[in-house]
């Protein structure tokens, strides 16, 4: 049906979308029970077949994880956390890069009724402080290179268990001796009295003979993630079993063309909401082994293919580009025909990647196009997804079977026709729960309203701005918060910093002057796809820049997750008068936009720099003081 964009019709009536929609017919069980049951139900007849390939070291064999044995690492896990006094419904901080013991945890809180609260990996000690006070949680497993990162916090919160994990802790045997054989060392760490070696902790849990399974409700919370990674101040999701079910089911039902045996390479470790339910728990309960290395060499991923001949990636736009420029690609001459899924996600990827993207997978035998999506934690990560179709430049897909979409006019309220830009709102089964300990933000975010037949109906306003075109396609028209996504390639993460969050926490008093206000930019970089720098407002005109730059950068740098804090400071001063504030726009909010572009197209010369901002204002650059990183 082809019809005008002026035309006065409602989206979420007609839901144009469906008439794409494959809704293919699954074997997955019934979604309304705990995670580590619906796991269970999904391949209790294939206990045999491999669930994890883990891979700690490239150039020694993978150990190979059957369902079986995953299933008992998952219950002697379970047995180690009731020995050591974790109940129903205590919250577990986990703080792992891609280990398997994080998956293990994830199944295995699940199964006694308690609940992982997962943080980045590379999470300063100020957020694990922030993050361990906000849940109470009272035992708190990480890995052995992040011991000084943490020692301190947990001493001074007085954490009563704290397990430490190895990479090599779920090698077998086997691969253990081989490693021995070629002159591998493992380093003999100690750690405080009452730290526990994962190892010691599950032989520990053998001496549990009590009840292990006390499971949640499917509709009770069943992970604690965070909303982007945003240091300090992100909000804890609350996830159900239901919800991550409920994703994997619908995912399941668009892609009939994986299959059980099929291989999935995890990219990213398991901490966001994305990752532990597409990558891993979509993937497992499907018979999908996934590949594990807890620190992919992303410019080097072909041999990753060449190893394990590679079905399915989801990962983000610098990690797909980096395997399109992978030279060894070509000069191997690697075959990708059976790649089935390539998915980017968590950015936006250009018309020009696409095009790369393309020309790169029919150059090796690939047929598919590259899926890319929208969503958000707050409604189980993925809401919105092309599944390899081909759409027009700027559309992210349509909405998943059961989950509905509406754009809303932020003015009037009321629900925008096709081809006009508003508010994103959504809803569906795998709608979180609420903010953890939050029930203000918890009330901002979602409205009630009756839908067609009088039935109250709960939708996420998203803050972010899209249309539907004319087929009922979401266009991406960009976001109404300001977040940066920076790519750590080296350590295998991916961060999302809140702008305003750096802003607030550069304002404030320091021993060579004070920081009125600041304003926090994204820029471009070809190494972690963007970097942050700070234009500075000063209290007093005689402040040295470079001085006080240093003390901003210490106390950025205590706060924020390493590679995050801003690379440059940038001072501003008034042309014709004082300055007394940032650049504002007419409405009277920091204009950040009017800095992005200026320092698009300054070119660094020696002349005055000069910045006219929306409200009439001149403000011309004191001085810039940039920050060399380690």
């Amino acid at each position: 049906m082809e019809f005008s964009c002026k035309e006065e019709r409602l989206p979420s009536l007609e839901e144009l979308w469906k008439r794409s929609s494959i809704k293919a017919r699954t074997n997955l069980p019934d979604s309304n029970q705990n995670v580590c049951d619906y796991l269970y139900q999904s391949c209790k007849n294939n206990l045999s077949d491999v669930a994890i390939e883990y891979d700690p070291i490239y150039e020694v064999e993978s150990t190979k994880i059957t369902y079986r044995k995953l299933f008992q690492m998952i219950r002697a896990a379970a047995r180690a956390y009731k020995q050591i006094g974790v109940k129903r419904g205590e919250i577990v901080t986990v703080c792992l890069p891609s280990f398997v013991e994080s998956i293990v945890s994830f199944y295995a809180l699940n199964l006694i009724g308690a609940v992982p609260s997962y943080i980045h990996p590379l999470a300063s000690s100020e957020e694990i402080k922030y993050y361990l006070k906000e849940t109470k949680s009272n035992t708190f497993i990480s890995y052995s290179d992040n011991y000084n990162n943490f020692k301190d916090v947990v001493q001074e919160l007085g954490i009563k268990n704290v397990i430490i994990t190895s990479p090599l802790d779920a090698l077998s045997l086997k691969v253990k001796l081989k490693l021995l054989l070629k002159g591998f060392k493992k380093n003999v760490d100690s750690y405080p009295e009452g730290y526990l070696k994962y190892q010691d902790f599950i032989r520990n849990g053998r001496k549990y003979f009590g009840k292990v399974r006390d499971v949640l409700l499917p509709t009770e919370m069943c992970a604690i993630t965070r909303t982007s990674g945003t240091t300090g101040k992100s909000k804890g999701v609350m996830t159900s079993s239901f919800a991550f079910n409920e994703m994997t089911r619908q995912i399941a039902e668009e892609t009939p063309n994986l299959f059980r045996g099929d291989k999935e390479l995890l990219v990213l470790p398991p901490y966001p909401v994305y990752v532990i339910c597409n990558n891993i728990h979509m993937c497992l309960s499907r018979g999908i082994t996934v590949i594990v290395s807890p620190k992919v060499d992303y410019s080097n991923i072909h041999k990753y293919f060449v190893k394990y001949e590679i079905n399915a990636i989801q990962a983000i736009p610098s990690i797909i580009d980096a395997m399109v420029n992978d030279l060894e690609f070509d000069k191997k001459n690697i075959d990708l025909g059976s790649l089935k899924f390539i998915v980017s996600g968590g950015g936006e990827l250009t018309t020009r990647s696409k095009e790369d993207v393309t020309n790169f997978l029919r150059k090796h035998h690939s047929n598919i196009n590259i899926t890319v999506g929208y969503g958000l934690a707050e409604i189980g990560s993925c809401a919105v997804c092309t599944f390899g179709e081909k759409v027009k430049d700027g559309c992210v897909g349509r909405p998943l079977n059961d989950t509905k979409m509406m754009i809303v006019n932020k003015d009037t309220g009321k629900e925008c026709t096709y081809c006009e830009p508003g508010e994103i709102y959504l809803t569906g089964p795998c709608l979180m729960n609420g903010y953890y300990n939050n029930e203000e933000e918890t009330n901002e975010i979602f409205q009630v309203i009756k839908n067609n037949d009088g039935k109250n109906v709960t939708r996420l306003k998203t803050g972010d701005i899209g249309e539907i075109d004319e087929k009922g396609y979401l266009k991406y028209v960009g976001r109404d918060k300001r977040k940066t996504m920076i790519v750590d390639l080296a350590n295998n993460t991916v961060s999302k910093i809140s702008n305003e969050y750096v802003e607030d926490l550069i304002v404030g008093n320091y021993k060579s002057g004070t920081v009125m206000d600041s304003v926090v930019i994204s820029v471009p970089s070809v190494k972690s796809l963007n970097k942050l720098k700070a234009f500075i407002l000063v209290k007093d005109f005689d402040t040295d820049p470079k001085q006080i730059s240093f003390e901003i950068n210490e106390k950025c740098e205590k706060a924020l997750r390493k590679g995050t804090s801003p690379i440059e400071y940038i001072f501003m001063e008034g042309v014709d008068a004082p300055l007394v504030s940032v650049p504002l726009t007419k409405a009277m909010k920091k204009d950040f936009k009017v800095l992005e572009q200026y320092e698009r197209n300054h070119n660094y010369s020696s002349q005055p720099e000069i910045i006219s901002t929306e409200n009439g204002c001149k403000i011309k650059i004191k001085a810039r003081v940039r920050i060399k990183k380690s």
